[in-house]
C-alpha cells in the first residue's frame, strides 16, 4: 500500500501568476514544509507537462499517471494507478 501525507492545490485563478500554481515549484516547496519530509522521501504524481516541471524546477522526482483523456477524475482509478507505481 501507500500513504498520502498531503493532498494541496492552488486557490489562484490562472491570471493571477502566482508562485504555487504549476510549473512553478510554490506548492511542491510547500509540501517539504506541511510533510515535515525531505525532499529525497517525496515522490511527485502528476500526469501533465506541468507536472514535471514543476518537479524539476523543484528538484524532487516524478512519477507519471497516465489516465484516459476527456474523463471526469475518478478518485478511486487515480489512487489505482498510483499504487501500481510503488
Amino acid at each position: 500500500g501507500i500513504n498520502l501525507w498531503a493532498i494541496l492545490a492552488c486557490p489562484h485563478v490562472i491570471n493571477e501568476r502566482c508562485k504555487c500554481r504549476k510549473p512553478e515549484p510554490g506548492m511542491l516547496n510547500r509540501l517539504v514544509e506541511v510533510t515535515n519530509r525531505k525532499w529525497e522521501k517525496i515522490s511527485f504524481v502528476g500526469n501533465a507537462d506541468s507536472d514535471i516541471e514543476a518537479a524539476k524546477r523543484a528538484n524532487i522526482e516524478i512519477k507519471g499517471v497516465k489516465l484516459k483523456p476527456n474523463l471526469p477524475l475518478n478518485t478511486t482509478q487515480i489512487l489505482k494507478e498510483i499504487e501500481g507505481l510503488v
